[in-house]
């Protein structure tokens, strides 16, 4: 793979097997409709890897991440630093469900569930102690009314 021309020299630190690339990360504040923060790194650089680096969590913040950034721990420092996350599970995650709550499906048509759970894991990856696994965290399954996708 050869890359060659003026602007291109940051490809080359991003090169691997498949291509080059590059992910942005970007902290996005709803309120005041800006950017607070955007960093780059090289497509080879896993997600959580730049967000643990880059991103300062703030209390009373919510921070929306997709599955790349999945790593309880960090969730778990989300969580006592006083802010709170969205995203979605791994389908390998280890949940158990604690407890449902009840649904209005008038109001709410593509809620397909609503609980509180806990993920049972206390040692997932290689013996690493999941801090996350004592906390109630809130599971909601949505379905995309134009797909029929669901989401959880």
């Amino acid at each position: 793979l050869s890359i060659k021309g003026p602007g291109t020299e940051w490809a080359e630190q991003t090169k691997t097997r498949s291509g080059c690339g590059l992910k942005i990360h970007v902290e996005y504040l709803l309120n005041e409709d800006t950017i607070n923060t955007l960093s780059i790194s090289p497509s080879n650089v896993n997600d959580i890897t730049a967000a643990i680096n880059q991103i300062q969590i703030q209390p009373g913040w919510v921070y929306v991440y997709d599955k790349a950034y999945a790593d309880y721990n960090w969730w778990h420092m989300i969580h006592v630093s006083g802010a709170f996350f969205v995203t979605r599970p791994k389908k390998n995650a280890k949940i158990r469900i604690l407890s449902k709550r009840k649904l209005d499906k008038k109001s709410n048509p593509y809620i397909l569930a609503d609980k509180y759970v806990q993920l049972s894991n206390k040692k997932p990856r290689g013996g690493k102690d999941n801090k996350l696994a004592s906390i109630t965290l809130r599971l909601i399954e949505a379905i995309d009314p134009i797909t029929g996708k669901k989401y959880s």
